[in-house]
């Protein structure tokens, strides 16, 4: 892009702005790497895939799921982890917030304490105060770039 004289190299589109905003959503979560549902499937199983989140973010209409990715060789040091998050994860979707906020302070315990498993334990305690009704998806929005 630019005229004859200055020329300015840049790549645009809806992909390009989806990078960004995951990238953006790295330091929220904490973790070094977040990618899209077609991404994760496009690696195959070439990596340890773990679900991070089912999100709207910033310009984008669209639900999107969002994983973080693991080298194959510590597929064994992070099942029992895995396992279990994933059991938090999958009551948390349920709405059986008591029973999910129990477990991701386990994991906590457990295993390691990031940030992601913070922020399940804290949404959980939240959404018992104020439950999300039997339409919730699940779905968290970032409002933020």
């Amino acid at each position: 892009m630019g005229s004859q004289d200055l020329f300015d190299y840049t790549i645009i589109g809806d992909n390009v702005n989806l990078a960004s905003r995951l990238e953006g959503l790295t330091k929220i979560y904490d973790l070094g790497l977040l990618l899209s549902e077609s991404i994760k499937d496009a690696c195959g199983s070439n990596f340890v895939f773990q679900e991070v989140d089912k999100i709207r973010v910033e310009g984008r209409d669209q639900l999107l799921t969002i994983f973080t990715a693991y080298a194959p060789e510590v597929k064994e040091k992070y099942r029992a982890e895995l396992d279990l998050y994933n059991q938090a994860l999958r009551m948390y979707k349920e709405q059986k917030l008591e029973e999910a906020e129990q477990s991701f302070a386990e994991i906590q315990r457990k295993y390691r304490d990031i940030r992601l498993y913070d922020l399940y334990h804290k949404r959980c305690a939240n959404l018992k105060k104020k439950p999300p009704g039997s339409g919730w998806d699940h779905v968290f929005i970032h409002k933020t770039k």
